[in-house]
């Protein structure tokens, strides 16, 4: 199980033997089990991804600017544990300093091996790495180091599956803050403020957040949804005399249900809900 964030900061705990196994002995006709449970590793690490970096690379002669979207954070970070019910319980813990997106150099520590070192090239879809860990093993002249070169070929293109969230249209500029709607007036004073109102030829869609039986209330929150950038505005509704705060305002139900969704997923105004208003007949 893995769990990845955001801010960079991963969690994940391992069972490298997710069956029982069963031992069994030729000279007393019995079997042991070691449960999953009895090795278990857990791993925390950080590794910040910095989206749409811009480095220079150098392409036939010329120094470029280019963007990047597969770059990471300078400094990576890894600790690993492995608990054995048996004894041999061990830490681990690990440094990268990625000095370009091509070049990196690495350090670690392993309870009861000592140090090792790491360096390694990436070229498009090609990965090359060297390790090292010298030959401080617990038992004397049972190793003297180890050498380990990993060669990596990326085939096809990366391909992400997370879903990216959509361009809010109730954020953008629109002109649709100083729109008057036809049938009711938007940003209108209390009642009796004697403003005409007239009728609509089309169904109108609003995105609703709040209703509201007075007009101040109304505006007090339509002033804090601006504030979060939001486009927000106040109408009055005849025939319930409310106050709506809406956010959009348009003559596609599309957009107004798909606004209203995104809103619920990726903003905290769970509240979103489409009115419709039917031209009058």
């Amino acid at each position: 199980m893995l769990f990845r964030s955001e801010s960079g900061l991963h969690f994940g705990v391992f069972l490298p033997q997710l069956f029982t196994p069963k031992f069994y002995s030729s000279g007393s006709f019995e079997h042991t089990e070691i449960s999953p449970f009895d090795n278990v590793f857990v791993t925390a690490y950080y590794r910040k991804r910095v989206s749409n970096q811009i480095v220079s690379r150098r392409r036939k002669g010329v120094n470029r600017r280019v963007k990047i979207d597969e770059a990471y954070a300078p400094l990576e970070v890894y600790v690993l544990y492995k608990y054995s019910k048996f004894g041999n319980s061990q830490a681990e813990a690990m440094a990268k300093l990625n000095l370009s997106p091509n070049f990196w150099l690495g350090a670690g520590y392993r309870q009861s091996y000592g140090m090792s070192g790491n360096v390694g090239l990436n070229f498009n879809k090609f990965l090359l790495s060297y390790s090292y860990e010298p030959g401080n093993q617990p038992e004397p002249a049972f190793s003297r180091g180890s050498h380990e070169i990993q060669i990596g070929l990326r085939l096809g293109e990366r391909k992400d599956f997370r879903r990216k969230a959509p361009e809010l249209r109730s954020r953008l500029t629109s002109t649709a803050t100083t729109r008057r709607s036809s049938r009711f007036q938007q940003e209108i004073p209390p009642l009796n403020s004697g403003i005409q109102r007239t009728t609509v030829d089309k169904a109108r869609y609003y995105v609703v957040i709040k209703v509201f039986t007075d007009f101040t209330s109304a505006d007090e929150y339509k002033q804090e949804l601006r504030k979060d950038k939001f486009n927000a505005n106040v109408f009055y509704y005849e025939k319930d005399r409310r106050y709506y705060v809406h956010v959009l305002e348009t003559e596609k139900s599309s957009e107004a249900y798909q606004e209203a969704r995104n809103l619920k997923t990726y903003t905290k105004l769970k509240t979103a809900r489409v009115l419709v208003i039917e031209p009058k007949k």
